[in-house]
């Protein structure tokens, strides 16, 4: 097993060091113009999951019935059967989109020369600022610092153009 092991790493065609295509890379880089198209595709599965929760909606709403027949029971049971496939169905496409997301920030991020990790930064500066708004009510400057933090996220990646690779791989990580 061991000579094969190294007549494969000899010709290079190892596959246990092939690195295997993932869904959603967290390597990388990306430009601002495949950023946006992924945004795109991100708001597309928005607008799909608001349609899946309009119709979860409309199954939801029963009508009263004063008498029951087979047919009832049996348009009760699909009803039940299509709530649960939209439900899973939703489920599917929030976490879809959730990872379209945070692997096209993260590898812009990598683009501006910049650590994945600032994606946690925007989005719990952000979250924490909007959620002292809603507990407490606070002054108006705290939903602006949240829009400025959210602004600067914005500008920072889908504006401003990447750093040179040369620049990015000559600092220390």
């Amino acid at each position: 097993m061991a000579a094969l092991q190294r007549a494969a790493d000899r010709s290079g065609t190892s596959r246990m060091s092939d690195p295997q295509p993932t869904a959603f890379p967290l390597a990388g880089r990306i430009g601002r113009q495949p950023f946006w198209g992924q945004m795109l595709g991100i708001l597309l599965g928005l607008a799909l999951l608001r349609g899946i929760g309009i119709l979860l909606a409309i199954l939801s709403i029963g009508r009263a019935r004063e008498t029951m027949t087979a047919l009832d029971d049996l348009i009760g049971i699909l009803t039940t059967l299509a709530f649960l496939v939209l439900v899973m169905a939703a489920i599917f496409v929030f976490t879809v989109i959730v990872l379209s997301f945070v692997s096209a920030v993260v590898r812009r991020l990598h683009d501006r020369g910049k650590s994945g990790r600032r994606l946690v930064l925007y989005c719990v500066l952000a979250g924490v600022l909007l959620a002292e708004t809603l507990r407490h009510g606070a002054a108006m400057v705290v939903p602006f610092a949240a829009a400025a933090v959210l602004l600067w996220e914005l500008i920072d990646l889908a504006i401003m153009p990447g750093v040179p690779a040369e620049q990015t791989s000559s600092k220390p990580a």
